[in-house]
């Protein structure tokens, strides 16, 4: 039986930009998230059932709050540069939990900010906004970050550091499995509606714009890891940076590569790093 997503890329040519259809295709595509949230949060409560910890209580990390939805600890005195996580499209700051869990209190000044992203609508650039806004409000206007961006989270904070003036105050910039080459995945969305979704396509103008200048990325100490058979990012080699070292991660899959202790242990081992 052909899978839901192939028989869209099908129709998706057929019926070119019909706005009835698009939107339709829209609801349906808010639902299977959810239903993916849903799952998501299952497997957190198992985890948790089972004595793992939980995946986003600020009580664990010294000297936190939560602060709209956001893990912070800027609020305590800092002895130790702050790391600044931004999740990506269908996720919540919980999906760092494995990588939180990783650290320990090794990295305990964390800001997570819950981006609302629905699903593709908001404009990357408009969320790289709410992200400088995040720093700023909880760590002030100067002090200096370490910053990881997961999938669409790794050029939602590249846009902050490159159009935003966050490279004045990033160190370091990883990103984990974020199409910063385009992907394939997004090129059978429209523009239109999911204005996010469409920065990410092959040739799009936000990309372009940033690699057409680099200047500010060569300030930072730049890392990028990737699955070569990503199936979100495609193809895989493309998730990486035009700048700095790159890591291929062995997992099979997206999510994987936050999840499976064959991808946490480098970029832990990466993030605690002097």
């Amino acid at each position: 039986m052909t899978s839901w997503p192939v028989c869209f890329l099908r129709s998706r040519w057929i019926h070119g930009l019909n706005p009835l259809y698009e939107e339709l295709m829209a609801l349906r595509f808010q639902a299977l998230c959810l239903l993916e949230e849903e799952a998501s949060s299952t497997e957190e409560a198992v985890q948790e059932a089972e004595g793992g910890d939980p995946p986003f209580e600020a009580s664990r990390l010294q000297g936190a709050a939560v602060l709209n939805g956001v893990v912070a600890t800027g609020c305590i005195p800092i002895s130790r540069r702050p790391l600044v996580l931004v999740h990506g499209l269908l996720d919540s700051p919980a999906v760092f939990s494995r990588l939180r869990q990783a650290l320990g209190e090794r990295r305990p000044h964390l800001l997570i900010p819950a981006l609302p992203l629905r699903f593709g609508l908001t404009p990357i650039e408009q969320a790289a906004e709410l992200l400088g806004g995040h720093i700023q409000a909880t760590l002030g206007m100067e002090q200096p970050i370490d910053l990881l961006g997961f999938s669409i989270g790794g050029v939602i904070a590249r846009t902050w550091i490159q159009l935003l003036g966050g490279h004045q105050r990033t160190r370091r910039f990883i990103s984990v499995g974020s199409p910063q080459q385009g992907t394939l995945t997004a090129q059978p969305w429209s523009g239109r509606v999911f204005k996010g979704i469409a920065g990410l396509k092959w040739g799009s103008g936000l990309l372009s714009h940033l690699n057409g200048n680099l200047d500010t990325l060569h300030r930072i100490e730049c890392h990028s890891f990737y699955s070569a058979i990503d199936l979100a990012v495609l193809p895989g080699w493309r998730a990486v940076l035009p700048i700095g070292a790159r890591t291929q991660l062995p997992v099979a899959t997206h999510p994987q590569l936050l999840r499976d202790q064959a991808a946490i242990r480098p970029l832990a081992q990466e993030l605690l790093r002097v």
